[in-house]
């Protein structure tokens, strides 16, 4: 019986502070009007439309400055073109910080009305939250709050393991990004060797057209040459032994098939070489058109890979913005539950005073009537006909 009397005594002082809790809360609901959050808006506009009327100002100065350089450009003078080009530099720093300003306050104030309708709603909950404690604590136990913690501190474990998902994505496009740069530059150097591969080998066709060309025209005209001889040779013997004429003949004969048989070897010999020039041409058309082959598909292997590292950056661009939005609204949150816990502190602090000056004022009444019971007994008579009235 000790145990359950103590129990429930300690429910009913746990009761009876959150029932203060929850008399803070309205107090407070009802110190927050709708007047305050106009005027907060009021404030807001002023202050954006303070800092757009600057920033017009500054776009003027920059369009008359830009068309002032126009004019100084003309005239060439470059002591004046230097002044006007730092008023430049100057205006478009102000304009600048204009700028950010203005989109820094629209961020941290995106729409103070729905802040103001979050917090009392924030406010509501808490205050039935509060209001299920009570009852549970009046009947020794405290299951809506055991409850609400365990769903919040399951959601913090969800953001926990959302972010350690998130470092590891990181860390692997990370890997991902060294890959890629691994790859472009050994496809770099491959793409280099293959040039030079390449321009050796024309060079060596080159040289080997150079030479077949140079032993032809050697050939041709040692075989004229060589004709040439005979031919004077045979009118010499022709002209000194004309007695000789069958013996010549047959000579000649002779000399005209060995011109023939040696036609035929060179004729040979060159059409060997044009096949071996044709070969040789056709190896390279083999070779080139291969290794172009080999560089196209290695030009679209990169630019499948650019396509997918580009996806890659954008998924990491968009995971990016939104932890930086999440981070953001944290921040704000943050803010937020500071500013209600110091107006909860003012408020109980005004609490505290009020309490104490009552109690002050008790105990002078109390001390007033010891001293005086006559007029105790007078207000007790007066205030027994007013309860008749009543």
């Amino acid at each position: 019986m000790s145990i359950d009397s103590e129990r429930v005594i300690s429910g009913l002082r746990l009761s009876s502070a959150v029932e203060t809790c929850v008399e803070r809360l309205a107090l407070l609901a009802c110190v927050t009007t709708d007047l305050q959050s106009e005027e907060l808006s009021e404030r807001l506009e002023q202050e954006i439309e303070k800092i757009i009327s600057s920033q017009r100002q500054y776009e003027e100065q920059y369009k008359q400055l830009i068309i002032r350089r126009a004019e100084l450009k003309a005239i060439s003078n470059k002591k004046r073109t230097m002044e006007n080009e730092q008023e430049i530099q100057k205006v478009a720093g102000k304009l600048q910080a204009a700028t950010k300003a203005l989109c820094r306050n629209l961020q941290d104030n995106p729409n103070l009305e729905g802040n103001l309708e979050k917090i009392a709603q924030d406010r509501s909950q808490l205050e039935n939250l509060l209001a299920k404690t009570i009852t549970d604590l009046q009947l020794g136990h405290f299951e809506v709050l055991q409850t609400r913690v365990e769903k919040d501190q399951a959601r913090l474990d969800h953001q926990r393991s959302v972010r350690e998902r998130e470092r590891v994505l990181a860390e692997e496009v990370t890997s991902l990004k060294k890959q890629m740069q691994e790859e472009k530059s050994s496809f770099e150097e491959e793409v280099v060797s293959k040039n030079r591969l390449l321009a050796q080998l024309k060079e060596e066709l080159h040289e080997l057209k150079a030479r077949t060309a140079i032993e032809t025209k050697y050939l041709v005209k040692e075989a004229e040459a060589r004709s040439s001889c005979v031919e004077r040779s045979c009118e010499d013997d022709i002209a000194k032994l004309t007695r000789n004429l069958d013996r010549l003949n047959t000579k000649a004969n002779i000399e005209k098939r060995a011109s023939s048989l040696m036609d035929e070897f060179l004729k040979r010999k060159i059409q060997r070489m044009g096949q071996a020039c044709d070969d040789w041409n056709m190896k390279f058309d083999t070779d080139s058109a291969d290794i172009q082959n080999r560089l196209e598909n290695m030009r679209v292997t990169r630019e499948q890979d650019l396509v997918r590292l580009k996806e890659m950056e954008d998924a990491y661009k968009a995971d990016v913005d939104r932890r930086e939005e999440q981070r953001k609204e944290e921040e704000r949150q943050r803010e937020l539950q500071r500013i209600q816990a110091e107006e909860r502190a003012r408020q109980e602090e005004a609490s505290l005073l009020l309490q104490c000056m009552y109690r002050r004022h008790l105990a002078k009444v109390t001390v007033d009537d010891i001293k005086n019971p006559k007029k105790k007994k007078g207000k007790g008579g007066k205030g027994g006909k007013g309860k008749k009235k009543k």
